[in-house]
């Protein structure tokens, strides 16, 4: 890379996510060494950001001072935008999912994995301090025999458009890698999605190799509802756990800050910190693409049941 090893990085789509990744990228404290420099963003629609340029999709593919893109924007957009950066040679960074079918993913990494270059698909669930002790604690406890998850939110924009977004187990892949990560190997066993005037709700629901079932429902509502997600644990000898609202909050995650002594990483850099790793060959990549590929096609084969 040029300018002694300065890699320079651009985000595309300046949602809430883009925001952050902005905000971060632009922050001294979290780049003591100058390992990377925010290029740019690109964006539809036109923005003023301090310090940082709007760039075209075309200048920032060709422009040789860039070397890797943040992809921030829905997930229908992202397999074009991904093979356009790899073709040219640029690392990817992109919001889970990474695509919303996986031919398409397993295409994407293996071209990822011919040029030599990282694409990396974001989980910022799975490095918050909240799973961290969950995981740790249900190692603890006696065997679990059943598990729930129930996210409650809004429509955000593309959630409610299936073609944007994937069915709703892909668009919302992050809740089957929660459960591949504690649990292992899943196996699909049925799945549901009613849509109404109102929203939709999607069900799915898994087994373990332990045979713990694992129930997934993800609804979503056109009104504005308080976004809660719960994660209930059922045990051999005959307890309970409840993770989330009912449990009691969990800390907040995104924003950085650190009341006394130094700032500290937010889940949105801490996962950039690890896109960084993979591209210097200081962390492996391929756990991360197994996990991605295998949890899309459990994804897929929810989907199966809800089509039957």
């Amino acid at each position: 890379m040029e300018d002694a090893g300065i890699m320079g990085v651009v985000v595309v789509g300046v949602g809430i996510a883009g925001k952050i990744r902005i905000r971060d990228l632009k922050d001294p404290e979290f780049n003591p060494d100058q390992c990377w420099k925010l290029i740019g963003f690109i964006s539809r629609r036109k923005h003023e950001i301090e310090g940082v340029d709007q760039l075209t999709e075309e200048e920032a593919l060709t422009r040789s001072d860039v070397h890797a893109f943040i992809i921030c924007t829905e997930p229908g957009a992202h397999q074009p935008l991904i093979r356009k950066a790899l073709d040219n040679g640029k690392n990817v960074l992109v919001e889970y999912p990474v695509t919303i079918s996986v031919a398409a993913a397993k295409e994407l990494y293996q071209l990822a994995e011919q040029k030599d270059l990282v694409l990396h698909e974001e989980n910022i669930a799975l490095l918050s301090p909240a799973f961290e002790a969950l995981e740790k604690k249900l190692k603890t406890l006696p065997p679990v025999t059943k598990a729930e998850l129930c996210l409650t939110a809004n429509y955000n924009g593309w959630s409610e458009d299936f073609s944007k977004s994937g069915l709703p187990f892909i668009g919302g892949i992050s809740h089957i890698q929660l459960m591949y990560k504690l649990f292992g190997d899943l196996t699909p066993t049925g799945g549901r999605l009613e849509v109404t005037d109102k929203g939709f709700t999607a069900v799915g629901e898994l087994t373990t190799k332990s045979k713990c079932a694992v129930v997934l429902t993800i609804s979503r509502f056109k009104e504005r509802v308080t976004r809660e997600k719960i994660l209930k644990f059922y045990f051999e000898d005959g307890t309970e756990l409840v993770d989330g609202p009912e449990g009691g909050p969990p800390p907040k995650t995104d924003s950085g800050v650190a009341t006394t002594g130094p700032k500290k990483p937010g889940l949105f850099m801490k996962d950039f910190l690890i896109f960084v790793d993979k591209i210097k060959g200081e962390r492996d990549k391929s756990a991360d693409v197994q996990r991605s590929i295998y949890c899309m096609e459990v994804a897929e084969g929810i989907h199966k049941y809800m089509t039957q």
